[in-house]
């Protein structure tokens, strides 16, 4: 009896975890589908981590990726767009994800060269 408790009180931690992860990406919020899922995107990981992920993980450039779309966290980016956008289809926010996640290199690789630029600029 206190095992069946038990695992119903972690199922509860575990629904009350998910929905407060929904929450907080409604609050992000964006002007359009694709802004949001952007900002939804960059709240859960930084770009660094993103490089480590492929929607549905498949070996890109001979590295292999871990699957975005395993997680929860991606149930949750899609529930949360969906509250925002009515007329968002799962596909869209696929797709959005997709790129995003593409992207990841690129504009970590960006950042760290303009900041690279900066710290030069800035010796004296």
């Amino acid at each position: 009896m206190a095992d069946m408790h038990a695992s119903c009180f972690e199922m509860r931690i575990k629904l009350y975890t998910i929905i407060s992860y929904i929450q907080v990406l409604v609050s992000v919020g964006g002007n359009d589908l694709r802004s949001c899922v952007a900002n939804m995107m960059r709240r859960l990981m930084s770009d660094s981590l993103g490089e480590m992920f492929s929607y549905s993980g498949k070996t890109i450039n001979d590295t292999k990726k871990l699957p975005f779309s395993k997680h929860k966290l991606c149930r949750s980016v899609h529930v949360a767009a969906r509250k925002l956008f009515k007329d968002a289809t799962d596909d869209k926010i696929k797709g959005l994800m997709c790129n995003w996640l593409q992207q990841a290199k690129t504009r970590r690789t960006r950042r760290d060269k303009c900041h690279e630029n900066q710290s030069v600029t800035m010796t004296p």
